[in-house]
């Protein structure tokens, strides 16, 4: 028998990914599972020399992020979720190297992770978070794609 308690959706909040989100949700409520949605919100900030650009205050400028994230997952999931529980989670990092470490730390059971499916230059420049996390994850992945066939009905 398949047990699955805990079940992990990291979200970007783009339509690929509350595609993986109705997934989880759907399994969840199939399996009366525990839902976790994480967003990682990536420290993109640039560090500049004196006499250049002024940028906000580094900590001040994640404080930021991790709010605006905070208030989109506050809207997450969607649909009816009634009977499940779900929490929302905000990180800061790489999202890879966050969505393995919380699925490690939380002992998730599966993760539901969108993936563009992407190929070629466009690989190579944008690399891909759901194929890393694929091959580090500690728990079997589902990866939803925008072009397959999709058996979760909303």
């Amino acid at each position: 028998m398949i047990k699955i308690s805990r079940i992990l959706v990291p979200t970007d909040f783009s339509e690929l990914a509350n595609l993986a989100i109705d997934y989880g949700a759907a399994i969840a409520n199939q399996f009366q599972s525990e839902l976790h949605v994480l967003n990682v919100v990536d420290d993109y900030f640039v560090l500049t020399g004196e006499g250049q650009l002024v940028l906000p205050d580094r900590n001040e400028y994640l404080k930021g992020l991790k709010a605006a994230s905070e208030r989109e997952l506050a809207t997450l999931p969607r649909g009816s979720t009634t009977t499940i529980k779900v929490s929302r989670h905000t990180a800061i990092g790489r999202p890879f190297e966050e969505i393995v470490r919380f699925a490690k730390e939380h002992q998730i059971d599966l993760i539901v992770i969108g993936s563009h499916g992407r190929r070629g230059l466009s690989h190579l420049l944008l690399g891909s978070v759901a194929e890393r996390v694929v091959r580090l994850a500690g728990c079997p992945v589902l990866t939803v794609r925008p072009d397959q066939h999709q058996f979760v009905t909303v």
